[in-house]
């Protein structure tokens, strides 16, 4: 079976393994150079390949923006399409809010990337309160992927008037795919995603 490192924002959604985070995602350890980078406003990409279970991307961004603000866009499903071409369709059929507060929202993707097409349904748990959204497949649908699982979180940053915006993600196809076609769309879907919402954040794109 083939491994999806992630579609990652184009395959969305997108631990990593079976069941969504039970905990907030921590920050992952960087490098003394990608820190400068990150204080420089660049995007830091990291890569996990365990022995068994697909492998993982993380992305991280120092965004200019409050928490209140990035959410909102974080939670514009209209958002994911913009940055991403291969998300033909996207449809919520869930969205209700527990008595515990965590509000659960369904997703029906429709991906399109050359050959490939995929149909899936994600379904995420956003904790408000807590500052982190997680995410799998929705069992009580029929899914063209394996499994996909992942977070969006946002912490404190060092810099006043800033927030760090972690974005984990990881998707089994299932399918006879070539790794290094999975790993490349997930690659370039997540980074489009997270810098098509730091530019958008710090005013740099109109909101249609």
């Amino acid at each position: 079976m083939s491994r999806f490192v992630l579609l990652a924002v184009a395959l969305f959604g997108f631990s990593w393994s079976s069941p969504v985070l039970a905990a907030k995602p921590q920050l992952p350890e960087i490098s003394v150079a990608q820190k400068k980078d990150l204080d420089a406003g660049k995007l830091i990409f990291i890569t996990d390949n365990p022995e068994k279970g697909p492998s993982v991307v993380t992305g991280l961004a120092e965004i200019r923006v409050s928490s209140e603000k990035l959410w909102t866009l974080l939670l514009d499903t209209s958002e994911i399409k913009r940055a991403s071409k291969s998300v033909k369709e996207l449809n919520t059929y869930i969205d209700a809010v527990d008595e515990a507060g965590v509000r659960t929202i369904g997703l029906n993707y429709l991906v399109k990337s050359g050959p490939i097409s995929l149909r899936y349904f994600v379904k995420r748990r956003y904790l408000a309160k807590e500052g982190y959204m997680t995410w799998q497949l929705d069992a009580d649908h029929e899914s063209d992927l394996a499994e996909t699982t992942g977070s969006y979180s946002t912490h404190a940053s060092e810099h006043e008037g800033r927030v760090l915006f972690l974005y984990r993600a990881s998707v089994d196809v299932g399918k006879n795919v070539p790794a290094w076609i999975e790993e490349r769309l997930a690659a370039k879907s997540l980074k489009n995603y997270l810098q098509h919402i730091k530019v958008l954040a710090e005013g740099g794109l109109p909101q249609e």
